[in-house]
């Protein structure tokens, strides 16, 4: 993932040296490859596996997030007492607004006229087990894989059968097969960010909660 969690903690780890706080925790706060740092098991735990590949975006579930952020602490802590004492205070701080995020989502998730995303890419599943949602993909987990005729057609049928009322593609994929399905189910499309790719203007909490405001509207979410 492009998004590096211990990049997180260090900034914040620096900001609590400068200025005795971490009221920037959530700034280019996003979660690395925790598969690499002991929380692989949870892909394997929870089923998040496609023909083969194990699903790594446990990032688009902001309570594992939490969960990496005190496993990285805690390896941070035996650095050095300094380091120790800064992180008492920055995981902490991240946590909470992973909390505050974790509550938006739930809350703003509760009520809605339908609880199937349909995506090209199923990049998406621990966010939708996070939050009570179901993912219905049509290419698997490679972003760039081709369906075949008979699996469009598949899709085509189960999402009419639910009364699905958009489409969602993600911003760097071909939206080719996200068109064909919203043609064929005559209904919009929207856009769900994976944060596979960096972003130099938005931080991991700004982004998810554009990517609720997507889910809100697709989803017809009062």
């Amino acid at each position: 993932m492009a998004y590096s969690l211990h990049l997180m903690l260090w900034q914040n780890l620096d900001h609590a040296d400068e200025d005795g706080h971490a009221d920037h925790a959530d700034e280019d706060g996003h979660a690395d490859h925790a598969d690499e740092d002991g929380h692989a098991d949870h892909a394997d735990e929870d089923g998040h596996e496609n023909h083969g590949l194990l699903d790594p975006h446990f990032w688009l579930d902001p309570k594992r997030v939490s969960d990496a952020a005190g496993f990285l602490g805690a390896e941070i802590s035996k650095l050095s007492a300094d380091c120790a004492t800064k992180v008492e205070v920055t995981v902490p701080a991240v946590q909470a607004q992973l909390e505050d995020l974790t509550q938006e989502f739930e809350t703003s998730l509760a009520t809605c006229s339908s609880r199937t995303i349909v995506v090209s890419h199923e990049a998406f599943g621990y966010l939708a087990d996070a939050f009570n949602l179901e993912q219905i993909g049509v290419a698997g987990l490679d972003p760039e894989g081709e369906p075949s005729a008979a699996r469009l057609k598949e899709v085509i049928d189960l999402a009419n059968s639910l009364g699905v009322s958009a489409v969602f593609t993600e911003s760097t994929v071909n939206p080719d097969v996200a068109q064909t399905l919203a043609d064929a189910l005559e209904v919009g499309i929207l856009t769900l960010d994976p944060l596979e790719i960096a972003s130099v203007s938005k931080d991991y909490i700004s982004l998810m909660q554009t990517n609720l405001e997507s889910l809100r509207s697709g989803l017809n979410c009062s």
